[in-house]
C-alpha cells in the first residue's frame, strides 16, 4: 500500500497501511489471541513504522458485511488517530467491495465504544454489537 500522510494535532504522521500476517504481531501486548493462520475471508490491516506494528484491525469479510473481530493500538501510539484511520480505511475497502455493513462487537472493557459511536456506528438493541450501514 502507498504511504499516506495524515495530520493530527501533534504533528504530521507518515502512515503505511499494510495487510499483514498474525506472525508480524509478535511482541505486541494484547489480551486477544489471534489465529496462527488466517482463512481466506480473514485479514489484518495495520499501521507500521520501521517494521513495528503500531495499530491493527483484524476483520472477516462475509458476502454482505464485514465483521471487525478485534483491534488494538500499542500504548505509546494511542491518541494519535490510528484506530480511526484504520477504520476509515476499512470503510473505503468495504465500499470498494460493494459491502454495505460493518459490524463490531467490542469487549466490555474496550476503549473503542466511544470511537465507534463517533464514526456513526449504531448500537444494536438485540445484542452488544455496533453496526455501520454504508
Amino acid at each position: 500500500m502507498p504511504i499516506i500522510y495524515k495530520t493530527t494535532q501533534r504533528k504530521p504522521l507518515k502512515m503505511n497501511v499494510s495487510f499483514i500476517q498474525p506472525s508480524e504481531l509478535k511482541g505486541m501486548k494484547s489480551d486477544f489471541i489471534l489465529p496462527k493462520k488466517l482463512n481466506n475471508q480473514s485479514f489484518i490491516i495495520a499501521v507500521k513504522s520501521e517494521n513495528m506494528v503500531q495499530s491493527f484491525v483484524y476483520f472477516t469479510v462475509y458476502s454482505d458485511f464485514i465483521h471487525i473481530n478485534y483491534s488494538f493500538t500499542g500504548t505509546q501510539f494511542r491518541r494519535m488517530g490510528l484506530s480511526i484511520f484504520l477504520r476509515e480505511y476499512l470503510i473505503k475497502y468495504a465500499r470498494n467491495q460493494n459491502i454495505r455493513k460493518i459490524v463490531s462487537v467490542p469487549f466490555d472493557t474496550a476503549n473503542s465504544m466511544p470511537l465507534l459511536k463517533k464514526m456513526g456506528f449504531e448500537k444494536c438493541e438485540a445484542d452488544d454489537s455496533f453496526m455501520l450501514r454504508l
